[in-house]
């Protein structure tokens, strides 16, 4: 059995609880998957500036502030949601770690609640998400999110998180109207 260790250089290959056994692990990257990209071979896609596509930025405090930004665009009245997947976002696979998708959709899919409860705070009660292929860095990720129905008091939510070519996850959730703000947030100190 060969043992080499792994450079520092490449935090992908500490998925193999930092040794690398080729003649031990089977090669993750030709298993017939072709939705999944190994990016040590893959070259990043062109930079792309959403702003230049008509996206403007959605102004938002508080976590998001720090994974984001969180670009958005109105097309025939809907909504879409999208981000840059940046090296910020990046596993250690190299690929858009599933927390900052679930994130994403978790903040678009209740930005469109709130606006289908009328403007009304809601926050999330149920969330879930299937990935469907990994997010490469570079690629923009969009959501139009869909409202599968509105009650007095629960907004039922889905949405499919694309990019340019495939779907990368698809998510789903239940936000309740609370009808008041919590003090202390940044939308209470508007």
């Amino acid at each position: 059995m060969h043992l080499e260790m792994v450079p520092r250089h490449k935090p992908w290959a500490y998925y193999h609880c930092a040794y690398r056994t080729d003649d031990v692990w089977p090669d993750f990257h030709n298993d017939g998957d072709e939705d999944f990209v190994d990016q040590r071979y893959e070259p990043m896609p062109p930079r792309i500036d959403p702003a230049q596509q008509g996206w403007s930025t959605h102004a938002d405090e508080g976590f998001i502030e720090h994974v984001g930004p969180i670009w958005e665009r109105r097309d025939a009245g809907e909504l879409r949601y999208g981000f840059v997947a940046d090296p910020k976002h990046a596993n250690l696979l190299g690929v858009v770690q599933g927390g900052m998708l679930m994130t994403f959709a978790d903040r678009a899919l209740g930005l469109r609640a709130w606006e289908a409860a009328e403007g009304t705070p809601c926050v999330t009660i149920q969330f879930e998400m299937q990935f469907l292929s990994s997010g490469r860095i570079g690629e923009f990720i969009e959501l139009h999110p869909e409202v599968v129905r509105r009650t007095a008091s629960l907004v039922f939510m889905r949405g499919v998180l694309t990019t340019a070519s495939r779907s990368v996850a698809a998510a789903s959730g239940i936000w309740k109207r609370i009808g008041r703000v919590p003090t202390g947030g940044a939308l209470a100190r508007r």
